[in-house]
Order: C-alpha cells, then structure tokens, then sequence
C-alpha cells in the first residue's frame, strides 16, 4: 500500500519531467472529461429514439482508436472497427432504428475507418450465439437496439506516409485506401501492428445525444473519460479490425502492472493489480452509493428514468463463464447476473417513508435487483413484461425494471451496490495479491433522464423538455486481507466470496 502522497510530490518535483511522468502512470478517471478511454452509458433506437455519439481529438497526433458498440444485456459486441481520427478531428455518427427489430450506423462524417464503414451499416448479431445463454439466444436481434458503446485508443500513427494518408485535406482524409491496405495482403500492419505506431497518450473526449424526433426532445450527456489507460513505452494496443481487443481488460502501466487511482470524497487510494484483467478500470468505477433526483410531478407530465451501467461487467462474469470475478458474484445465466441493491429516497424537505418501494416486473432477487449491464430503473412507473419506459422505451425483457410506489412527487434517491438482505458488504472488488485494499460496490456509471410535457400551449401543441445530470458517486475503500475471493468448486459450483464485516477498517489514504 502507498502511503505517502508527500513523498510522491517531493520525489517528482525533484526528478522533474521524468518523475512527473512516471507518477502520473495510473489508471484514473480523469474530471476534466479527457482520457485515454471514452465510455458512454447508453444509446437507443427505441420508441422513435436515435442516438448521435462524437469523438473528439485535442491533440495534434493522428489516432488509432477502437470503436465498439455493445447491447444492453451482457454487452455482446454488435459492431466494432479501427478508426484513424486527424489532428483534431471529430468522428460523429447517429445510431438509428433498422426496421422494427435492428439498428443501423449512419454515418456523414469522412474520417477513415478499417474496415471501411458506410451509412446505412447495420449493427450484427455474430456474437448471440457463442456468448448468450440460450433464453438470450431466442431474443435475437431486437436485443441490438439498446446498449453503451466504448472508445479506447490504440496508439499514435507516426509513420509519415500513413499519418499522412489519414490527415484532413480541406476536411477529406488524404487517402483512407492506404489505411485499409495497410491492413491487407502483406501490408505493414498486418505483418507488425506496432509498426508506425506509438503508445497511446490521451486527449479524446466525447458526448452523445439520445433524439426524440416525435416528441421534439433532446437528452445529451458527456462521455466518462478513463486516463492513464496504456502507459507502456515502446508498445502500444493497436490491433487488427474485427479483433475483439483490446478491451477494458489491457489497462497496463508498465511491468505486468495497472495501477488504479481513486480519488474519493477528499482522499486518494494507489492500488496496484495484474494486468489483463479488468480490476485496474473496475476501480476506477467502483462505488458503494450513487446519487441523483426525481422529478414525478403528474400535472408536468413529469417523468424520471435512471440508466445505471456496469461497463466492465461481462467482464467479470460474460458469456456463461462458470467461475466469476467479484464484485459481480452470480455467473451470467438465463436471466442475466442478477444482484440485490438497496434504495433509499426523500422528498426535497429532508422526508423519507419505511414503505419500501415494489419493483416490477419482480426481478428473480429478494427486492430490488438488477439483472443486465446496461440497466433502465423507472421511477414511478410500474411496467408488465412488455411495458416500455416513458423516456428511453426501454422494456423489461432489455434491462427496465419500474419503481413504485413513490411516496413523495420530487426528492432525491440513493441507490446502493449491496445487498441489503444481508449482514456486511456483500459485493467487493478484491484487493490485489498481496495487497489489502478492498473497494466496497461495484463499477458502475450512468445518468437521471428526465423529462417534462406541457400539453398546454393550444391547438394541439406541446412542449417537451429533457434533461440528463449524471449521477454522483460515494466510494469506500476497506481493508480486506485474505477474505475469500469467490472460485469454481467441482462442476461448475460457484462459492461466493465471503462479506467484508462492516466493522472493518476503511483504508489509509495516501
């Protein structure tokens, strides 16, 4: 454990740029909103809805980024490609609606990607059949039209004649031809993925608005930015198109090492864990609490609906994998993985009830519960099986779960990664081998969407108004040494990892 966070500073401000560098080498979710790995909680072609995502390049280098495409269930891949931004360039497409079951890429902007991607592409299924359990199988390809997406950036292309080919001309890429032929035949790349290329250095960030043509509504939200992501010299992530890497799983510091740095409520946590897994971002988004509003108000057509995402989930415990990684304990089954949370909410004078609110459909958890990995909780709506949410149209059988009954028609909710039905922390990111930093939750983002109607204008006229905040977090880091992690026992039997006694002490921050 890294305890002096004094130390660190005089360190670096003695060795000067060197040392600067070396301890700014951490996985961190970067506040400032630029990074290395761009994660966005949710996209939708529901209920008329379409989703427009951009990714934005501050820096004069040439990027080589992976963009992935991911459904809301156990985040199957449903598109995925290699795409080469310019200095400071912005790539944009819109996720839109594909008849009544898919969804499709359309795509005005010239940036090149490998392999080369055209309006109209439509998002695939390939992935259903070898990483869903069979009940998930059956859902097909309705299962494409919701999800969240991730950006992560491979490296910085600075081989000339390649860096060149990608540059905007008069805001057209040079020649994307070359990029795809890079990657063809006996091309450079496809020989050496590294060649040409340098290790990733951040400076993306990106946003995304969910579009409601019909009901003349806009909700848009910032992209959560992961920094530090790759830091090793003289490597990079680059790899080949269609490649299911890298992913969140290759945050990598340098000697086999990612090291997580958490900043939570005033102090700082250094954790270092093995590379190749997914604990170093897993820490980073790990909360014990998320925060947020609701606004129910029935003469203002007042609706709120929260998305929460767990972005590292599947994987911890993707495609009917009979072991798991805590702090997602259930392997991913019929029913997805499912987890016990509790909920709490007050009015806006500080008032809370003990009537415990009922979600519906109920999931297959004692209480409130959350299957999926990319999650719409109703607030105040009471859904059926088929029943779509009032904002994002989302439906039980892709994530939605209703709320009900609210005592009070606006306040504030807390929502918490543990199980409430039993003693201690039940879900926890374990601390690494010879550590003892545990952190209490899961790894979770997402956002409020609400939305306001006002039927009231005249002659048929309405007015809607839609607002997205993101939700804000509450970390806990415990000390938690030789606590049992979780791991296969037999065939396929599952034991869980034991709870961290709430007694335990919380960490020594640095």
């Amino acid at each position: 454990m890294k305890k002096n966070s004094l130390t660190t500073a005089i360190i670096a401000g003695v060795a000067g740029v060197a040392g600067l560098v070396s301890v700014a080498g951490a996985v961190n979710l970067n506040p400032d909103g630029l990074g290395q790995v761009l994660l966005y909680p949710y996209y939708t072609v529901n209920g008329g809805n379409s989703t427009h995502i951009s990714v934005v390049n501050t820096t004069n280098q040439v990027k080589a980024v992976k963009v992935r495409f991911l459904e809301a269930l156990n985040s199957a891949e449903v598109l995925d490609f290699n795409l080469y931004l310019s200095p400071y360039d912005v790539w944009g497409a819109e996720i839109q609606a594909d008849g009544t079951t898919g969804a499709k890429l359309h795509l005005t902007d010239t940036s090149c990607t490998v392999p080369t991607i055209t309006s109209g592409q439509p998002f695939l299924d390939y992935e259903f059949t070898a990483h869903s359990p069979d009940a998930l199988k059956a859902v097909g390809m309705p299962r494409v039209r919701q999800g969240h997406v991730e950006v992560i950036e491979m490296g910085v292309v600075v081989d000339p004649f390649l860096r060149a080919a990608a540059t905007h001309i008069a805001g057209v890429p040079a020649d994307c031809g070359e990029l795809v032929a890079a990657w063809s035949g006996g091309g450079q790349w496809l020989v050496d993925p590294n060649d040409g290329v340098e290790t990733p250095r951040g400076g993306l960030f990106g946003s995304a608005v969910i579009v409601s043509g019909e009901w003349g509504r806009t909700l848009s939200y910032n992209a959560d930015a992961i920094d530090g992501f790759f830091t090793v010299a003289g490597d990079t992530l680059h790899r080949t198109p269609g490649d299911v890497l890298p992913a969140l799983s290759d945050a990598n510091n340098g000697g086999g090492i990612a090291t997580a740095r958490v900043f939570s409520n005033g102090s700082l946590y250094e954790i270092d864990y093995a590379s190749g897994v997914a604990d170093a971002v897993s820490a980073v988004l790990t909360s014990r609490y998320i925060y947020n509003e609701y606004f129910l108000n029935p003469a203002l057509g007042a609706s709120s609906e929260w998305v929460v995402t767990f972005p590292t989930k599947r994987l911890h415990v993707f495609k009917n994998l009979a072991t798991f990684r805590a702090p997602f304990i259930p392997p991913f089954g019929t029913t997805g993985s499912c987890h016990a949370y509790g909920v709490k909410y007050w009015d806006r004078e500080e008032r809370t009830t003990t009537t415990g609110l009922v979600p519906s459909p109920p999931p297959p958890t004692v209480g409130f519960g959350l299957c999926y990995e990319a999650n719409v909780v109703a607030f105040g709506q009471s859904l059926s099986a088929t029943t779509a949410t009032k904002i994002l149209s989302a439906t039980p059988a892709f994530g939605a779960v209703g709320l009900t009954p609210f005592a009070f028609n606006e306040g504030w909710a807390r929502m918490e990664f543990d199980d409430p039905n039993n003693a201690g922390y039940q879900y926890w990111l374990p601390a690494p081998a010879g550590g003892d930093q545990a952190l209490v939750g899961q790894p979770v983002t997402g956002f409020w969407a609400s939305e306001l109607v006002n039927t009231d204008v005249g002659g048929g006229v309405r007015q809607n108004y839609g607002v997205i905040h993101k939700h804000r977090v509450s970390r806990d880091c415990r000390v938690a040494t030789g606590l049992a992690r979780g791991a296969a026992a037999g065939t396929g039997a599952i034991s869980a990892p034991a709870a961290i006694p709430e007694a335990t002490v919380a960490c020594p921050s640095l």
